[in-house]
C-alpha cells in the first residue's frame, strides 16, 4: 500500500508483505512537466525535430549550418525547426548564432536523454539521424 501526503511530495511506505521490504525507497514525485503535452507531441512527431534534438542533445550549442550538415537538411529548413522549438521554450538561443537545448530538459548528457516530464528521449539510441 502506498499512501501519500498533502504536505509533502515524498511517498511513504507501508509493508502489506514480505516482499515489499525488498523494494528500493521510493523517490520523491517530478514535478509537473513545464510544457504542454501538445508541444512535446509536436516536437517528437517531427522528425526534423527529432534530428535537431539528437544533435543538441549532448549540450553543445550549434549554429544553424553545423545543423543542417549533420542532419541532412537544408539551412532553411533548420530553422523553420528551430523557429518552433525556441517558440516551445524547447530550444534556447543563448548568444550570438547559436542554439542549444534548454538545460532543464537535458537530464543526461552523456547518454543524450532529454527529460520533457511527459517522457523521456533516449538520443543516443541507433545510427545517426541524417538523410542518406
Amino acid at each position: 500500500m502506498i499512501l501519500s501526503s498533502r504536505r509533502t511530495k515524498y511517498l511513504s511506505r507501508v509493508p502489506v508483505s514480505p516482499y515489499d521490504t525488498l523494494l528500493e525507497p521510493f523517490l520523491p514525485m517530478p514535478d509537473s512537466p513545464s510544457l504542454s503535452l501538445a508541444a512535446v507531441q509536436s516536437t517528437i512527431g517531427s522528425a526534423a525535430r527529432w534530428a535537431i534534438l539528437h544533435e543538441l542533445a549532448d549540450g553543445s550549442s550549434l549554429m544553424v549550418s553545423e545543423l543542417a550538415d549533420r542532419t541532412g537538411m537544408t539551412s532553411s529548413a533548420v530553422s523553420k525547426q528551430l523557429n518552433a522549438l525556441v517558440n516551445d521554450d524547447i530550444v534556447i538561443h543563448p548568444r550570438g548564432r547559436l542554439y542549444e537545448i534548454a538545460p532543464q530538459f537535458i537530464a543526461n548528457k552523456t547518454e543524450r536523454i532529454i527529460d520533457f516530464g511527459y517522457c523521456l528521449l533516449r538520443m543516443k539510441v541507433g545510427a545517426s539521424m541524417a538523410n542518406p
